[in-house]
């Protein structure tokens, strides 16, 4: 997928060479934070498909020896597009969401593992406990609030992950793409643990480790990078099977025509491609 997003990009760039120059920021879901990094010519193209090697090689690791521990639920609330979600049901998915992290026996941990959109999240948690959990709340559907189960291997971006840390620096020595390998990034890319700008080979070396073990937080990244950056356009970049509206979703939620989309063909997925904040720069004769 990363390698998909990687190609999608350099496609744009070439049909579209006056957006490199506007470029203020990148960022990336998950494993497409790889796509970020690549383009913010962190390391070579080879030295990401590498990152992207001992990463997964090292997630596979903890799939292995406990596929079966622990998976994912989301939690999304459904509203009709154009329509904006009532305060009742704000405070019902916010109820929903307390109550699945904080209020659980203690011996059935619960950790955020993403906040996508203001109204879509997910939660890691012991495999076991997943069809409770999702049975419990089957009742909330006929308030537009669907807590299911995430096809994955295991609860990715949580403490579960724990083991894949020391794998995955034991990797990448291996592979060659240590700090020392990696230079300062040439335009600001945007934290998926917390939203803050890397604009160090050290700030990027730092998060790949703790993306492995916390929560995406791609939500906040948005906001915060509107407000450093000031972009007024995202351009969302992937193909076509790996397009799943994130972006779309989130902006209609945080920022009502305040910024504008432009999709390139295909757009970026929960795993893959990068996405490009832009500022686009007014001629002066233009500026009313």
């Amino acid at each position: 997928v990363v390698a998909r997003g990687i190609a999608a990009t350099a496609m744009h760039l070439e049909s579209h060479p006056e957006d490199k120059k506007d470029i203020v920021g990148v960022a990336g879901h998950s494993a497409g934070e790889y796509n970020a990094i690549d383009l913010a010519d962190v390391t070579s193209t080879r030295g990401t498909t590498r990152l992207v090697r001992a990463r997964s090689e090292a997630l596979g690791k903890v799939s292995e020896i406990g596929s079966r521990s622990s998976g994912l639920v989301a939690v999304t609330m459904r509203v009709r597009e154009g329509n904006s979600p009532t305060e009742e049901q704000v405070q019902m998915y916010g109820e929903v969401v307390d109550e699945l992290i904080h209020k659980h026996p203690r011996n059935s941990p619960r950790y955020l593992s993403t906040v996508n959109t203001p109204f879509q999240k997910t939660v890691g948690l012991r495999a076991k406990d997943i069809d409770g959990v999702v049975k419990k709340y089957e009742e909330r559907k006929s308030q537009g609030i669907l807590v299911s189960r995430v096809p994955v291997a295991f609860a990715f971006h949580t403490p579960f992950a724990d083991p894949a840390v020391e794998w995955f620096r034991k990797l990448r020595q291996e592979y060659g793409v240590d700090l020392e390998d990696l230079q300062d990034p040439r335009i600001p890319v945007i934290s998926n643990v917390d939203g803050s700008l890397l604009c160090t080979k050290e700030d990027i070396d730092r998060e790949m480790y703790e993306q492995l073990v916390k929560p995406v937080m791609f939500l906040a990244g948005m906001l915060a990078a509107k407000v450093e950056l000031g972009f007024n356009e995202t351009i969302e970049l992937g193909v076509e099977e790996d397009r799943h509206g994130l972006v779309t979703s989130m902006q209609q939620a945080t920022f009502p025509g305040g910024i504008t989309q432009v999709v390139s063909k295909a757009a970026h997925e929960a795993l893959g491609a990068a996405i490009m904040f832009g500022k686009r720069y007014i001629h002066p004769s233009h500026d009313k």
